[in-house]
């Protein structure tokens, strides 16, 4: 990776603090560009051409449109903060004793040159026929917030807020396509021969004639003492997610494709952007938290949009890397969000829409200046369905809910109208967890090429096994190259045969002997009852008591006193060593075990036993103890279960 490279991900702004030590101005003008037509491109040329063709396609006509629509940004010295799918979102910072009317000149000389280029480049010639694109701006002057969220293992996040993103997004929403709309405080800085403003809608007009165009400034060639490459290269990729950085180094940084991605977007509310002396304080512990649920079950944070009527964040399964089972990652990932939100006061709602489909998944912009991100009908549809879901509610289409399997707890709700959709969409909402799973989930057939050696080698296994002389078989490779589909034409060879299924999770706590367990309980035909009660007979005590006893993490012993007050037959009835451990009375043990009202008071229980995953976990005090003075049972925050 090469420091030119990584720079290309990073706001030019951000780029010159850190290779520069250029501060970044606070006031300036917010702009955002809104490009219609690109959701009929991206699904024409998806479902229209081959998977390569249609991703190679999309890309020359993306390039082509977002390449010269930056050069004009850059030519005024302005940074393009996010790529928003079909929008670009950029900030211009007014310098240091620069008059404010010279900073609004600059932007709207940029939006002016972008509404020329679109026409000429908008133009796109596909082989299913041409597309016309079209876009519409809003710009605002003001002050506003940068942060720098996350954390370095995940990509820091460049963030934008305030009052002014606010004031641009609704000179935006006023505008139509082809119009450069400002509201009337920005335009009053101006002064009357520097440009022709008329059509007010509201307390916003349009951009008839810019009478004195602003002359170019633009940003100078990326410059470093190479003595300090290192350095600058390890301090810019903290800002590049691990996953771009990877593409990277393997040369794939501009290689684009259409996959089957699920797309969540989650908006929350409570933070107030502009008046909260502790804001970059409270973003950053929620957007921390967000990126840890998010990386545990191997998903992708794509962008952080704030705003006064609610933030959101965009989450992305199965892209840049794929990812096994991310339906079930994607909803396990959104009710973890949940229940991370809970434990953060100042957060008062989230709601969630997940949607899963084929979208284009790729580097979007232009040489100096681009983004990974996912553009299609899918995304809009989780944008929707966020949007129609209540508070705390986590809604999914079809598509989502046919992978889930009898794992989650899920309500259909029936059909909903959404807007960009002329069919009702049918939509559920997810509730909770049942049970890990045991079965793989279904996967519609196709064929196998190119698999000659590995089937062999299966079926002759097969054929020792059925003969009784035993043995077994290692199938390994990278997501997607096929194993599920070999082991189901296995499977279909010898469709009289027992054949016992224990499904690994690929996240979430580890636990000794599981796969052991669940092949066994499909043995003697012992299964898991539902969220709320416990297994029932002595296979199943037996089997998590052979299981666990192979493995037991190191245990403070603590005074007796402090254990529940529960007999020790009563704490035998409960799984594995956790039942031991409570009968011992060794250790304080969670209010899930005791089964007993919540108590008023500050206690502070250092370990807890999760019973979902039969492990100790270290818990957040400040969790428990509102559930406490709340007067409820507790629950475990991971696995779901509750008395």
């Amino acid at each position: 990776m090469t420091v030119a490279q990584l720079a290309a991900y990073i706001p030019r702004d951000r780029v010159e603090q850190i290779l520069h030590g250029r501060p970044i101005p606070a006031t300036g003008v917010a702009l955002i560009a809104d490009i219609s037509g690109f959701t009929p491109l991206t699904e024409a040329l998806t479902h229209g051409l081959r998977p390569d063709q249609g991703a190679e396609e999309l890309t020359r006509a993306l390039g082509s449109v977002f390449t010269p629509l930056i050069t004009e940004i850059h030519r005024q010295q302005g940074s393009v903060i996010k790529f928003g799918g079909d929008a670009l979102i950029v900030w211009f910072g007014r310098a240091e004793r620069q008059p404010p009317r010279m900073v609004i000149r600059h932007a709207l000389t940029a939006a002016v040159a972008m509404q020329e280029a679109i026409a000429v480049h908008g133009r796109i010639t596909t082989p299913i026929g041409p597309v016309v694109l079209r876009m519409k701006i809003g710009l605002a002057y003001g002050s506003v917030r940068r942060f720098e969220l996350g954390l370095a293992e995940y990509g820091y996040e460049d963030g934008i807020a305030g009052a002014t993103m606010d004031e641009m997004a609704e000179a935006e929403h006023h505008a139509q396509p082809g119009d450069i709309m400002l509201g009337r405080a920005t335009a009053a800085y101006l002064h009357p021969g520097d440009a022709e403003i008329a059509n007010w809608r509201e307390e916003y007009g349009r951009l008839v004639a810019l009478l004195r165009p602003a002359r170019q400034r633009p940003w100078l060639p990326l410059r470093w003492p190479h003595e300090r490459g290192a350095e600058h290269t390890a301090a810019l990729s903290a800002y590049v997610p691990p996953q771009i950085q990877e593409r990277l180094r393997l040369g794939q940084g501009h290689a684009a494709e259409l996959k089957n991605v699920v797309s969540l977007f989650v908006q929350f509310h409570g933070l107030d952007y502009d008046n909260d002396p502790r804001i970059e304080t409270r973003l950053q512990s929620y957007f921390a938290q967000a990126q840890r649920v998010v990386g545990w079950y191997g998903g992708r944070l794509n962008r952080l949009i704030t705003g006064d009527k609610g933030s959101v964040l965009h989450i992305i399964f199965g892209a840049p890397q794929s990812v096994e089972e991310q339906e079930r990652r994607a909803i396990r990932c959104a009710l973890d969000l949940q229940a991370e939100c809970a434990s953060l006061s100042y957060i008062t709602m989230q709601r969630i829409g997940v949607a899963a489909g084929r979208v284009f998944a790729g580097p979007v912009g232009s040489p100096i200046r681009h983004d990974f991100t996912t553009m299609g009908d899918v995304v809009n549809l989780s944008a929707r369905l966020m949007q129609a879901a209540e508070a705390g509610q986590i809604l999914m289409d079809t598509a989502v809910r046919d992978q889930l399997g009898s794992a989650f707890q899920v309500a259909d709700l029936g059909t909903i109208m959404v807007k960009g959709k002329a069919d009702p969409i049918h939509v559920f909402a997810a509730q909770g967890v049942t049970a890990a799973p045991t079965t793989i989930p279904s996967r519609q057939p196709q064929p196998i090429f190119g698999r000659e050696v590995e089937q062999a080698a299966l079926h002759q296994q097969l054929v020792e096994v059925v003969q009784g002389r035993g043995g077994s078989a290692l199938l390994v490779g990278d997501v997607g190259l096929g194993k599920t589909l070999l082991l189901e034409e296995l499977r279909g060879e010898q469709t009289a045969a027992h054949w016992l299924t224990a499904v690994a999770l690929s996240y979430g706590f580890a636990q000794s002997g599981y796969l052991f367990v669940e092949l066994m309980r499909q043995l003697v035909g012992v299964r898991m009852s539902g969220r709320r009660k416990r297994p029932c007979g002595w296979p199943n005590s037996a089997l998590s008591g052979l299981a666990t006893a192979v493995w037991r993490p190191p245990t403070p012993i603590w005074p007796s006193s402090w254990a529940c007050r529960w007999t020790r037959h009563r704490a035998s009835g409960w799984r594995g060593w956790a039942g031991r451990v409570c009968a011992g009375t060794s250790l304080p043990c969670c209010p899930k075990f005791c089964r007993r009202p919540a108590k008023t008071g500050r206690w502070w229980w250092p370990w807890t036993i999760c019973s979902g995953r039969m492990r100790l976990r270290w818990n957040c005090w400040r969790r428990f103890c509102r559930w406490r003075r709340s007067g409820r049972f507790c629950f475990c925050w991971r696995c779901g279960l509750s008395p």
